[in-house]
């Protein structure tokens, strides 16, 4: 059964073939990919693409704007880097950035993921540097666990157990 996840502005659904070009704008805009690992384009952005559309594990979710259908975003739930937890994370277009979008999609998804795939707990891992992606998750009820050094740099643990979330 298809997922379609419903806000006041937007759904989220599961990525399709035909998201290719919004999906390729957005992993090629160094503004949205600055504390993401950089850039992705051609071959490196198409076998990106293929993971999203049929992921192996996890689930892959773009976000569209409710009038216009247009894909602005894209959340995923996915094993985190030690493969023992679940980790959302989420890229959205500089159009929408300050708009509630991106509380409002990742908050359904956090919602979506407790209730519906019985998960009991997601993190998230962030750059420390990346201020507004650490305002957004404690927005969202994470607590920050603990800060370590991944690819160089510091970034911030934070979690959510399906009891906060009610």
């Amino acid at each position: 059964m298809p997922i379609v996840i419903e806000t006041e502005r937007c759904f989220i659904s599961e990525i399709f073939e035909g998201d290719f070009d919004a999906l390729a704008t957005l992993y090629a805009d160094p503004e949205v990919r600055r504390f993401l690992g950089g850039t992705r384009k051609g071959s490196d952005f198409q076998a990106q693409f293929v993971s999203l559309v049929e992921p192996t594990s996890g689930l892959a979710l773009g976000v569209r704007l409710s009038e216009t259908d247009m894909l602005v975003g894209l959340v995923t739930l996915m094993p985190h880097h030690d493969q023992t937890e679940v980790e959302i994370s989420y890229q959205f277009s500089p159009r929408v950035w300050g708009a509630g979008i991106a509380r409002k999609a990742v908050s359904a998804t956090l919602t979506f993921a407790f209730k519906e795939l019985d998960l009991p707990r997601i993190i998230a891992e962030t750059q420390s540097v990346n201020v507004a992606s650490c305002r957004l998750l404690e927005r969202l009820g994470m607590t920050l666990e603990r800060k370590l050094t991944r690819f160089g740099v510091e970034q911030s643990l934070y979690t959510i157990t399906r009891s906060t979330v009610g």
